[in-house]
């Protein structure tokens, strides 16, 4: 079996977990290494000067809990102070005025960064990466919340109001606080070791170096597709995002490829209707599918939708046994194969490159199974399987209504022409 990453993630990637705790008259960062299980500690409650933080981040990789919309903001700024010579008074003002804005005021992280001149560690090497777990989690479960449901064995609420000026012994509860919290975050971590793992993989795959850690399905395979399509066409992505048609226009039409054939006279009705049909599109640019004629074969209804094929079944118990069999049939890779056999491609991007290259990355997870690379394979499917839902999504650079309803509902009526052929087989 061929392994993509020669060494352990976490020596690979130099990774250090951490957290990051404020109160007036107290800074604390807890870190602790993923390869060794060191803690290293950085506090202070009156001067960072002679702090060796800047040249110990040099080269390591920062995994935290929502640490993009808050640790890594305060992180940035704290390392710009210490490189400015600021004072211990200036370092705590602007740490604990930054902890306000986020959390109390809500302010939206480009204003904070605006508002305290800080720079982005993106744009200015301030350490190798961050990865946000928070963002791999499902459902985006808070912290505490994502490590009860994993069976951690000690969860803890902040012990002390925020904004509290903190004691010497209040200091010492609150740093073991925070090295428990850098604990579960470890904790989650291993959990979802193998999704880093993968992301690793294709990053090395697709010569895409710190670009996928930290962004999940959906995300991961829009960045890989148009990553390959600009670099094919050499085209920048701002030209992609200038080229979409956002809310532009109000409806979009559906047109069925020359294999959706019926029939029952009450599916080629259906089919009509589809193709008579303008398909509104929200006030978010999302397409909008209601009113659709309910279908009934052998007495069995059929609802077609934005969601896909629903039957209305009836109350009953199925038993298999010597005359009958329950089978559960799945198509595999269903939506990927409408994209390449319909050809429904985002109308901004060239048709026939983007299913060269869709159709490339099927491709490369065929080889990879075939050679036992399992976590290429994995990760590769992601991307296959996540391409779909990012056609609906305004905001994506795959985003294309037309592409949806003509992926959405050619699956449809694929689905009830294998319906009815069964039903006239008498299945």
């Amino acid at each position: 079996m061929s392994d993509v990453i020669e060494r352990p993630i976490e020596e690979d990637l130099a990774i250090w977990f951490y957290d990051i705790e404020i109160y007036p008259n107290y800074l604390l960062l807890v870190f602790k290494s993923a390869e060794t299980g060191e803690f290293m500690i950085f506090e202070t409650s009156r001067t960072p000067k002679g702090m060796p933080l800047p040249e110990w981040l040099n080269h390591k990789t920062l995994i935290g809990y929502n640490n993009l919309s808050f640790d890594d903001v305060l992180l940035s700024r704290l390392l710009d102070m210490i490189e400015e010579n600021k004072s211990g008074q200036e370092v705590l003002r602007d740490m604990n005025g930054i902890t306000r804005s986020i959390i109390q005021d809500d302010m939206p992280i480009f204003r904070v960064r605006e508002s305290y001149k800080i720079k982005h560690p993106s744009k200015e090497i301030r350490w190798l990466q961050s990865i946000d777990l928070l963002r791999l989690t499902p459902l985006q479960l808070s912290l505490k919340m994502a490590g009860a449901r994993l069976g951690w064995s000690k969860l803890q609420e902040i012990p002390i109001e925020p904004g509290t000026v903190l004691t010497s012994e209040q200091k010492e509860i609150i740093k073991q606080y925070c090295i428990n919290d850098v604990n579960v975050t470890e904790y989650v971590y291993k959990t979802l070791r193998d999704e880093l793992i993968m992301r690793k993989a294709l990053e090395d795959q697709y010569g895409l170096k710190k670009q996928l850690l930290m962004r999940g399905n959906a995300a991961l395979a829009e960045h890989v597709l148009v990553s390959l399509y600009c670099k094919s066409t050499n085209t920048d992505r701002e030209v992609i995002k200038n080229s979409i048609q956002r809310r532009e226009e109000l409806f979009v039409t559906y047109e069925a490829p020359e294999w959706i054939h019926f029939e029952t006279e009450e599916l080629k009705q259906l089919q009509h209707w589809f193709e008579t049909q303008s398909f509104l599109l929200n006030e978010h640019g999302r397409l909008t599918i209601t009113d659709v004629p309910k279908v009934y074969l052998n007495g069995k209804r059929y609802d077609c939708g934005v969601g896909g094929l629903h039957s209305k079944d009836c109350e009953g118990v199925f038993k298999a046994d010597d005359d009958y069999e329950i089978i559960d049939w799945d198509y595999s890779s269903y939506y990927p194969t409408l994209i390449l056999q319909g050809g429904f491609v985002p109308r901004q991007l060239k048709k026939d490159l983007f299913l060269e290259l869709y159709n490339q990355i099927v491709l490369d997870r065929i080889k990879a199974k075939k050679e036992g690379n399992k976590t290429i394979a994995d990760a590769l499917k992601i991307v296959i399987n996540s391409t779909y839902g990012k056609f609906s999504e305004p905001f994506s650079m795959l985003y294309d209504p037309k592409a949806t309803l003509q992926t959405t509902v050619t699956g449809q009526l694929t689905l009830l022409m294998l319906i009815e052929k069964m039903h006239k087989a008498g299945i």
